[in-house]
């Protein structure tokens, strides 16, 4: 009777040891996990003021397009009470555009261009279109442009490279107050209504131009 006494005290201390290495186990999973939740919180903060800083930081309000002629703004789609202006929707041949880097000059387009060699010609049902380009670099350094996308009717088409007066493409590298002339050929539907050319602003892609061929 005395060793079967003797258990039964044993047999809730164990329990009890039990329960308590459990509880010690959860609240340290509990102060864990709590712990992660705040070292995440001060990391999206940290994330949201960069990105707050590097927004702030831009020194030209943002675009400007203006006319080759006059040299007047003609579109500005900047709000009055805004400090940094919305991209221009479209740009149409004959305007500029300036941003912070770059002076963009659309010189010309041909909505239907055929001065190419009869073995180079596009494809049947297709057409190819031109425009011409003059970039100025206005920064203090070097700027790798990027390349241009065609749409016709919000389809993407293809580049053309049958031409015979290939001017020096973009996705090259402009000295500072340098300048480069680009003309670009796209293959698309002869019975495209709308032809647009895309150009991306800046490395990430988070602004582009559109440029108006037809």
């Amino acid at each position: 009777m005395s060793n079967e006494n003797n258990q039964i005290p044993n047999s809730a201390q164990s329990a009890e040891v039990q329960n308590a290495v459990a509880s010690a186990l959860q609240a340290e999973k509990k102060k864990k996990k709590k712990k992660k939740w705040i070292i995440l919180g001060v990391v999206a903060v940290v994330i949201i003021l960069i990105a707050a800083l590097s927004s702030g930081g831009k020194d030209d309000g943002g675009k400007k397009v203006e006319s080759l002629d006059s040299g007047n703004a003609v579109t500005d789609s900047a709000k009055a009470d805004d400090t940094t202006a919305a991209a221009p929707s479209k740009v149409e041949a004959g305007n500029v555009v300036t941003t912070d880097k770059l002076k963009i000059s659309y010189i010309s387009c041909n909505a239907d261009y055929k001065k190419y060699e009869e073995y180079s010609a596009p494809e049947k049902g297709n057409k190819v279109v031109r425009a011409e380009f003059k970039f100025e670099n206005v920064s203090d350094s070097d700027i790798s442009l990027s390349g241009f996308e065609c749409y016709a009717d919000d389809k993407k088409c293809e580049a053309f490279y049958g031409a015979d007066d290939n001017a020096s493409s973009t996705l090259e590298s402009v000295s500072p107050g340098r300048t480069l002339t680009a003309v670009e050929y796209f293959e698309v539907p002869e019975g495209a209504k709308n032809i647009e050319l895309e150009y991306e602003d800046d490395l990430w892609g988070n602004e582009k131009t559109i440029f108006v061929i037809k």
